[in-house]
């Protein structure tokens, strides 16, 4: 099966990511990074 798993760079992610991968299936990860500036309204 093919997985995405969202935050993937993250502790929970990245265990997530291996139990997934260990298991047999496909995996894609994900790491969005929120830049913000409290400047900015």
């Amino acid at each position: 099966m093919k997985c995405l798993v969202t935050g993937a760079a993250g502790f929970i992610g990245s265990k997530v990511s291996e139990r997934l991968c260990a298991a047999g299936h496909e995996v894609v990860g994900t790491r969005i990074i929120m830049l913000l500036n409290k400047g900015m309204k």
